[in-house]
């Protein structure tokens, strides 16, 4: 199984200052602990500017491993307004999907939904406000226990 992982609006509030990114780290870290079985992947725009190593840095040691790429950023330069779809979060993670596990069961983690299709089966939505709560660690438990059945 795989979980596509965003940052802003997930890992901490959309916006948050340097001392506060990756604040709910603890309870995304705490569902991947229950399911052993789950890798994930950067769906993040912050694959741009940083290393998968520098990537997999701002989560603990134990689950670096797990942490395997990075989606592919298909819709970025001069040309990115006649190429982009609707659905741009969407399509990249289609792409990393179909080129590296084209039989995987995923599941996405986003605070952008207008990235996705109206109501993509795949995705779990947060709150930007909030990151990733507890509330949320509890419905990634319950979906990845389904998955996994």
């Amino acid at each position: 199984m795989l979980l596509f992982l965003d940052f802003d609006g997930v890992t901490h509030v959309d916006g948050a200052l340097d001392v506060d990114h990756f604040k709910c780290n603890s309870f995304i870290e705490g569902v991947l602990r229950l399911h052993p079985k789950v890798d994930v992947v950067f769906s993040t725009t912050w694959r741009d500017d940083h290393t998968l190593d520098e990537l997999r840095s701002f989560f603990s040691e134990d689950l670096r491993a797990r942490f395997i790429g990075v989606t592919p950023s298909l819709f970025k330069g001069p040309a990115k307004r006649d190429r982009e779809p609707k659905f741009e979060r969407e399509w990249e993670i289609l792409s990393w999907v179909k080129t590296n596990r084209p039989l995987a069961s995923f599941l996405a983690i986003d605070d952008r939904p207008k990235w996705f299709s109206p109501d993509c089966p795949w995705l779990m939505q947060t709150n930007p406000r909030l990151g990733f709560t507890c509330g949320d660690a509890q419905e990634l438990d319950r979906r990845l226990k389904a998955m996994a059945s």
